[in-house]
């Protein structure tokens, strides 16, 4: 029996938003076809993209025997040909049909598996991935498995990878990935150091995101073995490291990376009370020393340098790096050791506003003093060295230039507490002093001043 037709029918199915009802209705082998034809037509899958990424709440309220019925029903090619954006998270129960939605025009593949381990039918569904869908642009995937690595061996046009790898083959193939724009990798600790690619192989050459999670060591080795290239983003979350691993992750990088083009560096370094320094408690971990390297990377405009606790830098630290990144909107500093006194003062604050409001001739030879502040024109309040303003009320005159302003309240102690009165006056003329935003928010450690008094706010709100 051909597909019925019927106009009234069609329009209703224009109108909806939701794949199930029309599921429900072709669960005969004469359907098969009407629903190929009307869910091109359902508004969730209408438009330029013909096809976005599917609400996986909605497919797994449409019954089980649905699905078996296009199975039983001979449907070879996928359910919705044109659907281009997958995001797949079924119940164990709904694994075995992942394959219904999987189709030659899908450029773009979340796929979740539930299950702690792998199954025979999970490994099953990954191998085929690369038959269904040979236009592949995006694949994000939660678990490494024993057959991912030669799916992706096989992936040799995806630019956009997301993936936990738990094997050393897996990292490999994935290194091997030519035309990679973004990766995002998270390494576990079982995995092995990395197999050197062949002579003639390049790694990452086209890399612009590198989002990496994984020991020092790991990440070292990596960062080595790859090709120059044009990086953008860098995003590193390293596990437990001593000041010479961090020191060679930046160095390595240099190497690696092409200077103007890095947009963006975070860096994060877990703690763990199992390893210790030989440094005393009250030294320094990670100083102005170990990251002056990345002052080479004039382009930044987003900056997050956050050590396992232990960050020393001082004014003239902040100096350095307010010249060498005329251009950061976001500015992140970790905490300093808890033992040592904070060398960071208001003056520091000074340094980052006066070289992000400058032309870098005239910051090269300023100095973090308020004279210097006040030599800056866009400036309405002008505080002298014989002003009786205090440090807040000078923080108060940085706002044309910081619009976000954070100071973690965990910075001061008990006795800290009393009440500024000149704190209110300072914050309450800070609205009216903007007149360009540069940097659009500075963050400090909850030590990262010396202690003055709490004021009444905890934090000076964004602006």
């Amino acid at each position: 029996m051909p597909p019925f037709e019927e106009p009234a029918l069609d329009y209703l199915w224009f109108q909806m938003d939701d794949l199930t009802p029309l599921l429900m209705c072709s669960q005969q082998r004469n359907c098969v076809l009407r629903f190929r034809i009307c869910a091109g037509w359902i508004r969730e899958f209408y438009g330029d993209s013909w096809g976005r990424l599917i609400n996986n709440t909605r497919l797994s309220t449409t019954p089980l025997h649905i699905y078996e019925a296009f199975v039983t029903a001979g449907a070879s090619s996928p359910l919705l040909p044109n659907l281009r954006y997958l995001g797949w998270e079924p119940d164990d129960d709904f694994v075995p049909y992942t394959p219904l939605f999987l189709g030659a025009k899908l450029i773009d593949l979340e796929l979740s598996i539930c299950s702690t381990t792998p199954t025979t039918t999970d490994h099953s569904i990954i191998s085929r991935i690369p038959a269904l869908c040979p236009s592949l642009l995006s694949l994000r995937i939660d678990r490494d498995s024993e057959v991912l690595s030669g799916v992706i061996s096989h992936l040799n046009i995806l630019r956009d990878l997301q993936v936990d790898i738990s094997t050393q083959a897996t990292l490999f193939h994935v290194m091997c990935l030519h035309a990679l724009h973004n990766v995002k990798l998270r390494l576990a600790p079982i995995v092995q150091s990395p197999i050197r690619p062949g002579r003639n192989v390049l790694v990452f050459p086209a890399l612009q995101n590198y989002s990496i999670t994984g020991s020092a060591s790991l990440l070292i080795e990596i960062i080595e073995l790859m090709s120059n290239c044009a990086l953008e983003v860098i995003d590193l979350n390293v596990g437990t490291s001593s000041v010479r691993d961090v020191r060679r992750i930046i160095w390595m990088l240099l190497y690696r990376c092409i200077y103007p083009s890095l947009k963006s560096f975070n860096l994060t370094v877990h703690s763990s009370q199992a390893v210790s320094y030989s440094a005393p408690p009250d030294s320094p971990i990670l100083t102005w020393y170990e990251i002056r390297g990345l002052s080479l990377f004039s382009n930044l405009s987003d900056v997050h340098i956050i050590p396992s606790g232990d960050l020393d830098v001082d004014d003239a630290a902040l100096w350095d790096l307010s010249k060498a990144w005329p251009r950061v909107a976001n500015l992140v500093l970790g905490p300093l050791p808890a033992l040592q006194e904070p060398k960071i003062t208001i003056q520091g604050l000074i340094a980052v506003a006066v070289c992000l409001a400058s032309a870098p001739t005239s910051v090269s030879t300023m100095k973090p003093s308020e004279a210097a502040l006040a030599s800056v024109g866009h400036l309405r309040h002008e505080p002298t060295e014989t002003s009786d303003l205090s440090p807040w009320d000078r923080a108060a005159a940085l706002y044309p230039i910081v619009s976000s302003l954070r100071m973690e309240e965990e910075a001061y102690h008990a006795e800290e507490q009393a009440p500024y009165s000149s704190t209110d006056r300072a914050l309450s003329g800070a609205g009216t002093m903007i007149d360009t935003l540069v940097t659009s928010e500075l963050t400090f450690s909850p030590n990262g001043f010396k202690p003055v008094p709490k004021p009444t706010h905890s934090c000076i709100p964004s602006l």
